[in-house]
């Protein structure tokens, strides 16, 4: 989600969104709670509060799941024919209600990223 990270920082520091970088690494899916740039915002804020200062930021278990947003239950079902070795068909069916308002509708909600408070018990090593 570099945009919504990119976003988060235009409000956040008031720089101009064309002077932001971001530097995405190639490591998969942001999947669940990583889909939300919330982590980064928190980041952010406090680089802005304590520039030029090394840290690390860390959320227990708790917090992660607590800052959570649940999204509803899908099934899945899957099935294929194989033969040496090769795909020859497959066909899959998902169930279950639209993702779109439990994830993208979050983007305008008053609890986005740079709206929300850090959680009271986070860890937070300064160097």
């Amino acid at each position: 989600m570099p945009a919504a990270v990119r976003d988060a920082a235009v409000e956040i520091t008031g720089v101009d969104p064309a002077r932001v970088t971001l530097n995405v690494l190639p490591a998969g899916g942001s999947f669940g709670r990583r889909l939300d740039p919330d982590s980064a915002a928190q980041a952010i804020q406090i680089a802005v509060t304590m520039p030029g200062t090394p840290m690390k930021a860390t959320w227990s278990r708790q917090e992660d799941m607590t800052h959570d947003n649940p999204r509803p239950l899908h099934m899945a079902l899957g099935r294929g024919t194989v033969a040496d070795g090769r795909v020859l068909a497959q066909d899959r069916d998902n169930i279950g209600p639209s993702l779109i308002p439990s994830s993208w509708g979050r983007a305008s909600s008053p609890r986005r990223a740079s709206a929300r408070a850090m959680p009271a018990s986070m860890t937070l090593d300064v160097a």
